[in-house]
């Protein structure tokens, strides 16, 4: 069993958790009025992953790597930035 899937099977309910707060946020008409408030999208210890943070490094790993913009990307790169604050 690799690395990745040990940390999926230790943290699958958190991770789960996680992607129903990103859900939320994303899809709660509040975020389209006034996020400056709280822009936290994940915290893992005392790391916060704010939602400026992800837009800049998610746009230069875009460039770099030249994947198609979408949501399962953005969840995608997001549960890496997670995982690596895991390890």
């Amino acid at each position: 069993m690799n690395l990745c899937n040990k940390i999926l099977k230790k943290y699958l309910d958190k991770i789960f958790l996680l992607i129903y707060f990103f859900t939320v946020y994303l899809f709660n008409p509040s975020y389209c009025t006034d996020n400056s408030k709280n822009d936290t999208l994940a915290l893992i210890g005392k790391k916060v992953i704010t939602a400026d943070d992800f837009i800049t490094s998610y746009k230069e790993k875009l460039a770099r790597i030249g994947f198609t913009d979408n949501g399962q990307t953005r969840l995608g790169y997001l549960m890496n930035l997670v995982g690596d604050e895991l390890q």
